[in-house]
């Protein structure tokens, strides 16, 4: 979700080996009408894959993971 503007995107994957995340994520990419410029996981790093990791890099997009509620 944009933290100003609101617009928020909200996918599912059957699985989350990469076969399944990466075409999810890229279809994500061209669906967000600004740059993205940070990507947030609800669950640990163990959910996100090296591949999942490479393409936030290549796209310049810094990757954040689960963190407390306040």
């Amino acid at each position: 979700m944009d933290e100003i503007i609101r617009w928020e995107i909200i996918a599912l994957v059957e699985k989350i080996p990469e076969s399944y995340l990466v075409p999810v994520l890229e279809s994500m990419s061209v669906q967000i009408p600004f740059v993205s410029r940070e990507f947030h996981s609800d669950n640990g790093s163990e959910f996100v894959n090296h591949v999942v990791a490479q393409l936030l890099n290549k796209l310049l997009i810094r990757f954040t993971k689960s963190r407390p509620s306040i």
